[in-house]
This record gives C-alpha cells, structure tokens and sequence, in this order.
C-alpha cells in the first residue's frame, strides 16, 4: 500500500489528501458545534462531552472508506515500505511532504469558510470551547 500511495501522480496524492484535511476540519467543527449544545452544557455536560466524542470518529470513518490521504497514514505506510526497500527514501520524503501540505490545505480551506460564517462562530459558547482546543 506505501508503494502504491508513494507511486501515485502528485496532483492526485495532493488533491486525495486536501479531501482528508476538509473531511477532519469539517469532523472537527461538528464536534465543536456538539459540544457547545448551551441546554446541555448547564444540564448535562458529561452526556453532552461524551456525545461530542462519538461525533468526531465518523471523520476518520469517511477518510478511510474514501481512501483519501491523511499524512499519519502516509507516514506508516511510506515508512513501512523504505524499511522493506520496496521504495527510496525520497519517494517516501516527496510523499509526505505533498500529503502533509494537502492536509493543510484542505483544513485551512474549510477554517476559512468556518470563519466566513460568522453568525455561526459568533456565541459565545463556540468561542470559548474553541479556546480550549
């Protein structure tokens, strides 16, 4: 699997793993929003928490049954390959970097249009949870 993702056009590699960084931003936020439930922040924060903890999974659910390229699983995969000599250590290095800034690419874009909806982070309660992140 690390050959074959290592192997991979860079605009592909580079727009698979934009698609990872905008499904875990978007799996992020939606965690942020569920946390920030105010009836059950002063009822019920412990359910509410734990809720918001079963939200953030399905991120990585979808990431994996896409197939898009989150750099963590590059960073085995690639890794695992050089160490059995299937791949060169800079095909490895090349892939990282493209999934590592892919990923950065594809949350930032989805942080900026978070932040392009201000009503949506304009209480007070999402601010402050996405303080203590």
């Amino acid at each position: 699997m690390g050959v074959k993702k290592a192997y991979m056009r860079v605009d592909k590699s580079f727009l698979s793993a934009c698609s990872a960084g905008m499904i875990l931003s978007f799996a992020c936020a939606t965690l942020i929003s569920t946390n920030t439930s105010p009836w059950y922040q002063e009822n019920a924060p412990g359910l509410i928490k734990t809720i918001a903890a079963l939200v953030f999974p399905y991120g990585l659910v979808i990431v994996q049954m896409t197939g898009s390229d989150l750099c963590t699983g590059s960073f085995m995969y690639t890794t695992v390959a050089a160490l059995h000599r299937r791949l060169s250590i800079w095909r490895m290095l090349r892939h990282w970097v493209v999934t590592f800034f892919g990923n950065l690419a594809g949350s930032l874009f989805v942080s900026c249009v978070i932040v392009g909806c201000k009503s949506l982070i304009a209480a007070a309660t999402w601010k402050f949870e996405a303080d203590l992140l």
